[in-house]
């Protein structure tokens, strides 16, 4: 890989499967191979490693599994962790679902009770329904690998958890990443571009890059709150973001609490999706309670609200969109020229005080920007 460029990488184990994906930062192309060596199901053996590879066929110089076999493994794979068929894999199934060799894998995996279950759901417009039989699946592969090799497969299953919890308790590195910058600096343009990119260089579905606003959502806007159903989010003058003036001290202090709160108690939620694949890329975060506090109606000295950001779990990597105010202003007459300037030179400060802050020329294109933004992505992932 690094002969062919691919310099860095990421790596996640799991029982039996190993999982490495390669980068070129030059190029954003990325590289993902997975290494198994068998199927499992918490410890207990699905598809045996001699079974795959004794139908093995050469591909490029390597082993891979047959057509046939490849097609029941992306079957029963996603099925028996996700409980549904992905819809990326649906073609490939579809095309040796009928063949007697992945009906003979079906009986001899699960048994011809389970088979005589499912057989009028192996047609092409069946398949993905099969999630239903997952438990099934799970509990039918686990009883009859422990009754041909109890001893094996109990070691194996605890085998299996010390993994997870191991593997569970770190978030990926490069997972949480976020995007500051004044009103009219182009976030959103940035956001959506650096989202679809993402799902290409970091080889994840759609659904596995989202952008967050703000904050986690634990606990609701303060407003709707305080208004209850009687909140109307349509009637609220969003393009003002100073339309309301700052609370008192005390109401300050309660405002900031309960938005840090939120961002407390949000992060584990935020570290288990990532630990499941997500990527989260946030549109604004804790910082701008430093930067403006008065979108938030907060009014408090500058030290306190610093406190509260210094102690608050930060994203791996923080960008910041920096303009020129006429640019900005000339983009989204949101704020005066001298509220962007302000804001600018709080961003700049922010970057001084934190090593995770990448300040990004605004003036650029936004694919320009996105590919600046790729390339500190990625060359953040070196393993040390």
């Amino acid at each position: 890989m690094h002969t062919c460029g691919y310099h860095y990488r990421t790596f996640d184990e799991f029982q039996c499967i190993w999982c490495y994906s390669f980068f070129d930062e030059n190029s954003l192309s990325s590289i993902k191979v997975d290494l198994f060596y068998g199927q499992v199901w918490r410890g207990a053996p699905t598809v045996s490693f001699d079974t795959i590879y004794d139908s093995a066929v050469v591909y490029n110089g390597f082993k891979v599994p047959n057509p046939e076999m490849n097609a029941f493994l992306l079957w029963i794979k996603p099925v028996m962790t996700g409980g549904k068929v992905k819809a990326k894999y649906l073609s490939d199934i579809q095309r040796y679902l009928d063949t007697q060799t992945f009906h003979d894998l079906t009986r001899q995996t699960f048994g011809r009770a389970f088979y005589g279950h499912v057989r009028s759901y192996m047609t092409s417009d069946k398949i993905s329904d099969t999630g239903r039989f997952q438990k099934e699946m799970c509990r039918t592969s686990w009883r009859k690998a422990f009754l041909h090799a109890p001893v094996d497969v109990l070691a194996s299953t605890i085998m299996h958890f010390e993994l997870e919890i191991k593997r569970r308790s770190k978030r990926p590195i490069g997972t949480v990443i976020c995007l500051l910058g004044p009103d009219g600096v182009g976030k959103t343009t940035v956001l959506e571009k650096l989202r679809e990119t993402a799902v290409s260089v970091f080889i994840r579905d759609n659904e596995k890059v989202v952008i967050r606003h703000f904050r986690p959502g634990v606990f609701p806007n303060i407003k709707k709150l305080v208004s209850g159903k009687s909140y109307d989010p349509s009637k609220e003058a969003f393009t003002q973001p100073h339309r309301a003036q700052p609370a008192g001290t005390l109401s300050s202090l309660a405002r900031m609490l309960y938005y840090w709160v939120d961002y407390i108690l949000g992060w584990p939620k935020m570290k288990k999706d990532c630990v499941h694949g997500q990527i989260i890329l946030y549109d604004r975060y804790i910082y701008d309670f430093y930067v403006d506090p008065r979108r938030s109606r907060i009014h408090l000295p500058d030290i306190v609200r610093l406190f509260f950001v210094k102690h608050t779990p930060h994203p791996d990597l923080v960008f910041v969109l920096l303009a020129k105010p006429s640019t900005i202003l000339g983009r989204k007459a949101e704020l005066s020229a001298e509220e962007i300037a302000r804001q600018l030179d709080m961003y700049k400060t922010l970057a001084h005080k934190f090593d995770n802050i990448r300040l990004i020329d605004a003036e650029q294109s936004p694919d320009a920007i996105v590919q600046e933004i790729c390339r500190y992505w990625v060359t953040s992932l070196i393993p040390n």
